[in-house]
């Protein structure tokens, strides 16, 4: 069983949160919901194996707390998955994650995701190491799917060992 954060923002469907919930739980993980109020500064990336950044409207960039980035920055040097959908992906950017990844995301957003120094897929799920993304909500199964095995491969192998694993697939598109 591991701990994952599904990071909630304004907006975000109450169907793709539930969703989202079953399916950690019917895979026995334990999920902590987190929006902006959480106090980010104290926690950790050791205290979750992995992080959700579903649809919502997250703050850009210039407003995004400090903390947060922090933690998400963390999450990402630790090698924690991080899957990002839809308008989760903006908060991958904000943060500095996205910064040389591939991703994908609606194909509105695609101006942005490149002008962020991602590259930018036209495929419903990309992987890029442990950073996952999908285009939006009709891509979540897919995306959870390979969410849960990045998961379970992290719990399962050493820091080390689940990095050198994950390498960037060619292209970044599955």
């Amino acid at each position: 069983m591991a701990r994952i954060a599904i990071l909630v923002a304004e907006g975000a469907r109450n169907e793709e949160i539930e969703f989202l919930k079953q399916t950690l739980e019917d895979a026995d993980h334990e999920v902590r919901f987190m929006n902006t109020d959480t106090p980010f500064c104290r926690l950790g990336p050791e205290e979750f194996c992995g992080l959700i950044l579903p649809h919502g409207r997250w703050p850009d960039g210039t407003s995004l707390d400090n903390d947060m980035k922090r933690f998400l920055r963390l999450s990402h040097l630790a090698g924690r998955p991080i899957a990002a959908f839809s308008g989760g992906v903006r908060m991958l950017l904000a943060s500095g994650i996205g910064k040389g990844c591939t991703l994908t995301s609606p194909k509105s957003m695609r101006g942005l995701v490149e002008g962020s120094g991602a590259r930018w897929v036209a495929s419903p799920v990309a992987a890029f190491g442990h950073i996952l993304s999908a285009q939006g909500p009709e891509s979540m199964q897919e995306l959870m799917e390979v969410f849960l095995s990045a998961v379970e491969a992290f719990q399962r192998l050493t820091p080390t060992e689940y990095l050198l694993e994950t390498p960037p697939p060619e292209g970044g598109a599955i």
